[in-house]
């Protein structure tokens, strides 16, 4: 069993102040008177003090035995009394703080907890809480829970809890708002409470989470840096083979004009005039005569 926890504001404890039997035998169809015994505060004190009797059956040998035969479901059944404890009829104004925020589940299902006290000894009554989850910073709600006609006991404290729907959680720095509106008192409060998500807790709590819905957003992540990468690699390549195919092609034209170049230039050999058959013969007819 889960020792109760007090708020640090209550004084008097009532599991402090009584005390009775604990086990108690009764006869079948039969009843019984039991005592308990009330041992006041020293001081006389302003506002309530209100705690309960809890009674419950003795199921340890039916339990055994449901055991041995392999039943999965133990029921117990609990009868419980309230008991208010009062001295004056001083008003008391209650009132409320956030002491913290922090991860946590409920039955298997991620739940962000903010714990709130009733500082007072007075009760609070048609109590709405309205609280919002959002990363450190950003004004963008990740979740969201709101309940009504909640009450508090005096010098009492609660988790409230903001389920995240079957969510992981993801590691970081967070942000919970609470609005808490009472309408006896007519009271209204406001809280912001930072709080981190460490890595092992998240891995811890998701691991244990039921029916956790499966977070793709890294694969996509992944997939589209690998994309990315493909892209600048295909686009590096074309600008390479491009530039080296405008290259060969620069070299390709700059070949062929020095081809044409080389066909079109002077040679530096003199051009010899071939002589005409009448200057042969009239060139031999002088030879002759000399």
């Amino acid at each position: 069993m889960v020792k109760k926890k007090f708020d640090a504001s209550l004084k008097y404890p009532f599991s402090k102040l009584a005390s009775t039997e604990k086990n108690v035998t009764i006869d079948p169809k039969s009843d019984k008177s039991v005592m308990i015994k009330v041992k006041m505060p020293a001081e006389e004190f302003d506002g309530l003090i209100i705690g309960g009797i809890n009674i419950r059956l003795n199921q340890a040998d039916d339990t055994k035995k449901e055991s041995e035969g392999g039943m999965q479901i133990k029921n117990i059944i609990r009868y419980n009394f309230g008991v208010v404890l009062v001295e004056n009829e001083t008003v008391i104004v209650p009132e409320m703080k956030m002491n913290k925020a922090f991860p946590s589940q409920v039955m298997g299902v991620n739940t962000v907890k903010a714990n709130l006290s009733n500082t007072e000894p007075g009760i609070i009554d048609g109590l709405e809480v309205v609280a919002k989850v959002t990363k450190k910073g950003s004004k963008e709600v990740l979740y969201e829970a709101t309940k009504q006609g909640l009450r508090m006991a005096p010098n009492s404290t609660f988790d409230f809890g903001v389920s995240m729907d079957n969510k992981a959680y993801q590691a970081g720095d967070y942000t919970m708002s609470v609005v808490a509106k009472a309408e006896n008192p007519d009271k209204e409060w406001s809280w912001n409470k930072d709080f981190t998500v460490d890595r092992e807790t998240a891995q811890k709590l998701n691991a244990k989470a039921a029916d956790l819905e499966k977070d793709y957003s890294m694969y996509w992540i992944v997939g589209g840096i690998v994309i990315g990468i493909l892209l600048v690699v295909v686009i590096l390549c074309i600008i390479f083979y491009r530039k080296k195919k405008k290259k060969a092609e620069a070299e390709r034209r700059k070949r062929q004009a020095q081809k044409r170049k080389r066909k079109k230039a002077p040679t530096n050999r003199p051009n010899k005039k071939r002589p005409i058959a009448g200057e042969i013969s009239t060139k031999r007819s002088e030879k002759n005569k000399k």
